[in-house]
């Protein structure tokens, strides 16, 4: 047929790769969408020859490195990324090539069709049901890992898969001389609970895209735990707790982009692992220990720090330096209550810049105890205190007039009122003004009663 544009020619081919992937059960190299986002992104990298004597279009070397590299992703299961033949590309433009190629292969193999017309049938994208360890697997171990010339797994979990010991992402084959990659992708409903370890990237290549479900590590999820290995996490939704997330020898990448996320330890005196929370929420409690991060910290504006505190004074205790923006949220763990005067180091860091944007804190208790927040060149610090206002009546003041003191939280604003009758009373408006202050009225007013009331 004749095509007005690239994007109805590129649904037509796909629309019928889709139809004969379907009926043979064959995967689809997603070249075409490769190209469009080439041609969205970087118009400026040609895919075509412009001189092509046959009156059409067939593709240059950066249109042929581009498929080339589509490929390899679509029969490996592995990224290209890292390979230093360019063809006759210059290596900025073959690089970007290449990531382009295993992003639209890798990030998501899992997701419904770009156009909505079929999947692409990867084989090694399967299911956690439906993988089975290499022969030679550690005992209690799950091993996912693709080497040598086998393609390289990519397993879904949308449901929930039980309890398993440990897990292992990327590692040496069974000659032990060659480095294997592994991926994981979690979605809605799904859920895993591993009581020992969850290793991401062992002497291989290991990765995460969490888009929802839940990941519980009992034990230290690792990153790229040997010498050359690669270990990536990326939370975008879902909740994930580890008791400890720690980097290895290798290069280890943590993205936070949104979900949960809840440890007792973070990165390691002798590996230090900054953590930068774009839009998600970091959620921790002190009713067993403060959480210890090493390396630095920024809280984005989208970003949110909820906090539950307990008996402990400390919440979280950061080595490096912490950034401070988005909303910090306070609450208290189950049956606990503070005491009047207790204080809690919701942050310490070596130094601190910036502040939260908001706050949401615990409501006022039956006697008035609540929370007052209070940030140092260092840490951010909540103190309990009684917010009850306090009105005494102390002798006229020179003039004449009928004066009351009134204490509070200092700074903090309360309203004075007035009723005539204490049987019915109708509550008049008479001053705000931030504690301590005094008010005054007129000697000659009938007699009244008065009361002071925090305004949040």
């Amino acid at each position: 047929p004749s095509f007005d544009s690239f994007l109805s020619m590129n649904i037509s081919i796909r629309k019928a790769y889709a139809m004969i992937g379907s009926e043979l059960g064959a995967a689809i190299s997603p070249a075409g969408l490769a190209w469009s986002r080439v041609r969205t992104e970087r118009p400026d990298i040609g895919l075509y020859i412009l001189d092509d004597g046959f009156g059409d279009r067939h593709p240059n070397s950066a249109g042929s490195y581009l498929t080339a590299c589509v490929f390899y992703s679509t029969i490996f299961g592995r990224s290209p990324e890292g390979s230093a033949y360019y063809s006759t590309n210059n290596a900025s433009d073959a690089q970007y090539l290449q990531r382009i190629a295993a992003e639209t292969v890798l990030s998501d193999p899992f997701a419904t069709d770009a156009y909505g017309l079929g999947k692409n049938n990867f084989y090694w994208a399967v299911n956690w049901q439906n993988f089975t360890n290499p022969p030679n697997s550690p005992t209690n171990t799950i091993v996912i890992s693709g080497a040598s010339a086998s393609p390289s797994p990519s397993l879904k979990i949308d449901a929930n898969v039980g309890t398993v010991s440990n897990v292992w992402l990327g590692t040496l084959d069974t000659n032990f001389n060659k480095a294997g990659q592994g991926r994981i992708y979690f979605y809605t409903n799904g859920a895993l609970t591993i009581n020992g370890g969850f290793t991401v990237g062992k002497e291989g290549k290991g990765f995460v895209q969490q888009n929802g479900g839940t990941l519980t590590v009992n034990g230290a999820l690792t990153l790229a735990e040997q010498t050359n290995s690669t270990g990536q996490y990326t939370l975008s939704n879902g909740t994930l707790f580890a008791n400890q997330i720690v980097r290895g020898a290798g290069g280890a990448i943590f993205n936070f982009r949104g979900g949960q996320l809840g440890f007792a330890q973070f990165g390691s005196p002798a590996r230090p692992l900054g953590l930068s929370n774009a839009a998600g929420t970091l959620a921790l409690t002190n009713t067993g220990g403060g959480a210890l991060l090493y390396g630095n910290f920024t809280n984005g504006s989208a970003a949110n720090l909820s906090i539950k505190l307990g008996s402990i004074s400390n919440a979280l205790t950061i080595s490096g330096a912490a950034t401070l923006a988005g909303n910090l949220s306070l609450g208290y763990a189950p049956g606990f209550q503070p005491t009047i005067g207790q204080q809690f180091t919701l942050l310490a860091a070596t130094n601190l810049s910036g502040n939260f944007s908001s706050t949401n804190i615990p409501p006022f208790s039956t006697n008035g105890l609540g929370l007052v927040m209070s940030v140092t060149a260092t840490s951010v610090i909540a103190t309990a205190v009684n917010f009850t206002p306090q009105l005494v009546a102390p002798p006229l003041a020179t003039s004449g007039n009928f004066q009351i003191n009134l204490t509070g939280v200092s700074g903090s604003r309360y309203i004075v009122q007035s009723a005539t009758n204490l049987n019915s009373p109708i509550w008049i408006s008479l001053t705000t003004n931030s504690a301590p202050f005094i008010f005054q009225e007129a000697k000659n007013l009938p007699q009244r009663f008065y009361r002071a009331i925090y305004l949040p």
